[in-house]
């Protein structure tokens, strides 16, 4: 088994399920914030983005 870092979950779901972008997301106040849709924020909980 191999440990996978956070960095390939760090790109906004919203974006890639919507219209097809990767777009990453900015460490910004504790949250992650997509750098194209400021709306669209998260944070890491036990390896998975969640929505805040």
């Amino acid at each position: 088994m191999t440990v996978i870092g956070d960095d390939l979950i760090r790109h906004c779901p919203e974006c890639y399920s919507v219209e097809g972008y990767s777009i990453p997301l900015v460490q910004r106040s504790g949250k992650l914030v997509c750098s194209r849709n400021s709306l669209h924020c998260y944070c890491i909980k036990a390896g998975l983005l969640e929505r805040t």
